[in-house]
């Protein structure tokens, strides 16, 4: 994190250098040397932040650490409330979640909490554990007429980059309105609002500079540090993670007159301000374009054949690819709901509500459709909409069905994989013995059911399981560089030994690559989402086409003719592409 860094420690901090520096800031940010301060005015009112606590069941020291802070500040009867700016737990699992939870409780103020990309992209549930244990990523309080919002800026999964969902995005501009601009408003979010840290940050900095934002307050990079995010003030606050010296601390906020201090609060010390912003009525103009650089959709115009026929957005984050009939699409979003639209018009035809996210892709097979929710289960639902079964998966099911014959092979978090009856759902057998979350599924030429999952390390595995009863047959690690090759419709696997697996597309990003070596040794064209939003077609030597639609992850798209594609993005979008190059 050096390049955000500011060599030269400040003695004493006032809010006229940090608007001196914004120029510099906006790329680097700044940080701070702790001070005390002796003459301020009397507080209204004081809140603190407890940001990465990165809470481990397998590590006790951090829960201790988390502990320390807790009963520092119950012994500070003066702080109204607290708030837990993501990165609560490691990785993301319910019982770290829930250690947490409990520490928390013990708190003797109230406390609001948003996720981190440890809570989200770590998480073998797809982020559900940390709403099954904290019900809600996001929070609204209105306190001695200021406005308080909490949101969640790791809503994408098992991606680096942040990503606040369009339905979020859409939230933060419902709380703003008619709040009027007497009422000075702060927004905690985990990531800095910035490239390389939010794909969409300007989605949720033009939403709110229309309104009397004071700073946004956030973590992430373990630091005390001061920010510019497109105009507006970005507090970094230290983890509360014992630091090099072995001490404890969390960062403590105190409304005194007419100005916010902050300051580095160690546990059993006094208070070590390092910052202090004014509070003013904010007047933003629009976005400086040179300073914060929109995302660039120049790339188009050299490929004048790619044409939109039509495009739709749901209102939420879609995460998984498409499937067709020849008819109509179908795609599952953020909220639970599986879409179909027709194929002709994009017009919408019916829809299909779930009990959870819907994270991975669909697949179509005979008139039948078939998904996975959040809610932990498998759906199959008709071309009319009617559902015709649904098999609890016994957790989220995070990845794209795969059918063979009259058998659908399922994966879900925490490494369940299963066996279902096309016909009626029916479990065949079930296989719980994997390390991570299973990310896609599909079965071998000879009939067994082949599983990708993801461990805690971020490690690409095979599961190879007997088709037939889901007895354990092969693992095949990275690490034995597997060769890819590609028949008509799937792609093969060949290890060192020579033994080979096939498995259907893959719908997942980490995968685009193992398709493009595929597809390009047979000779054949590639036609993938990228994670910048892109729609990219690739050939043995150049790239034939390219289309930018947005600045997040774009989903593979489905071929629906010889010239169409259906495409699918993060931010809610839907839409048919026409390619005549």
């Amino acid at each position: 994190m050096s390049e955000y860094m500011f060599g030269n420690m400040m003695k004493k901090v006032l809010l006229s250098a940090v608007l001196a520096l914004t120029a510099w800031v906006a790329v680097c940010g700044q940080e701070f040397e702790s001070q005390v301060i002796t003459d301020k005015p009397a507080c209204s009112f004081s809140f603190a932040v407890f940001a990465d606590p990165h809470i481990s069941i397998e590590n006790e020291k951090s829960a201790a650490d988390l502990r320390s802070v807790v009963n520092d500040v119950n012994n500070n009867p003066g702080i109204a409330f607290v708030v837990v700016v993501g990165d609560v737990s490691d990785k993301g699992d319910y019982e770290s979640l829930m250690h947490a939870k409990n520490i928390l409780n013990g708190l003797n103020c109230r406390y609001y909490v948003i996720p981190g990309n440890h809570d989200m992209r770590w998480s073998m549930t797809g982020g559900e554990d940390f709403r099954r244990v904290f019900g809600d990523d996001k929070f609204r309080l209105q306190f001695n007429g200021y406005l308080f919002l909490g949101i969640n800026t790791a809503a994408s999964l098992w991606r680096n980059d942040g990503h606040v969902a369009v339905q979020d995005i859409e939230w933060m501009r419902r709380q703003l309105k008619n709040i009027g601009r007497k009422s000075p408003v702060y927004i905690f979010a985990h990531h800095p609002l910035k490239t390389g840290d939010v794909d969409n940050w300007f989605d949720l900095t033009d939403v709110v500079r229309r309104h009397n934002v004071q700073a946004f307050i956030g973590g992430h990079y373990h630091r005390n540090m001061i920010g510019n995010y497109d105009g507006i003030t970005g507090v970094i606050n230290r983890s509360v993670q014992r630091d090099e010296e072995g001490k404890t601390a969390y960062t403590m906020y105190e409304i005194c007159g007419d100005s916010l201090y902050v300051s580095d609060k160690r546990v059993g010390y006094v208070p070590q301000y390092w910052s202090i912003l004014k509070i003013e009525d904010k007047l933003y103009v629009e976005g400086d374009e040179k300073l914060f650089p929109r995302p660039d959709y120049s790339c188009n115009a050299a490929y004048k054949g790619v044409k939109e026929r039509w495009k739709r957005n749901v209102g939420y984050a879609i995460y998984g690819s498409p499937a067709t009939d020849g008819t109509n699409v179908y795609f599952g979003d953020d909220k639970g709901v599986l879409h179909a639209y027709s194929l002709d018009k994009g017009k919408e035809m019916w829809s299909v509500k779930t009990g959870g996210r819907i994270c991975g892709g669909v697949t179509e097979k005979e008139g039948r459709i078939l998904f996975g929710s959040g809610d932990g289960n498998v759906y199959c639902v008709d071309n009319k909409g009617e559902v015709l079964w649904r098999a609890n998966a016994g957790g989220p099911v995070m990845s794209r069905p795969a059918v063979k014959g009259d058998t659908v092979f399922a994966g879900g978090g925490e490494g369940r994989m299963m066996a279902l009856s096309l016909k009626d759902g029916a479990v065949l057998w079930r296989y719980d013995e994997a390390d991570g979350v299973a990310v896609g599924a599909g079965y071998t030429d000879e009939g067994n059911a082949l599983f990708y999952i993801k461990n805690e390390k971020g490690e690409l595995v095979y599961y190879l399981l007997d088709g037939n009863d889901g007895s354990f047959v092969e693992r095949l690690d990275e690490e034995k560089k597997e060769e890819i090759y590609a028949n008509a419709k799937s792609y093969t696997v060949r290890n060192e030994e020579g033994k080979t697996v096939s498995y259907d597309d893959v719908d997942w990003s980490p995968w685009i690559s193992v398709e493009t070596k595929a597809r390009l040794r047979r000779g054949l064209p590639v036609v993938s989402g990228t994670d910048d939003g892109g729609v990219m077609c690739i050939g043995m030597d150049c790239v034939k086409w390219m289309y930018k639609i947005c600045n997040t992850e774009v989903n593979n798209p489905v071929q629906v003719s010889e010239t169409d594609y259906i495409v699918t993005d993060a931010d809610g979008n839907v839409r048919r592409l026409s390619v005549k190059m």
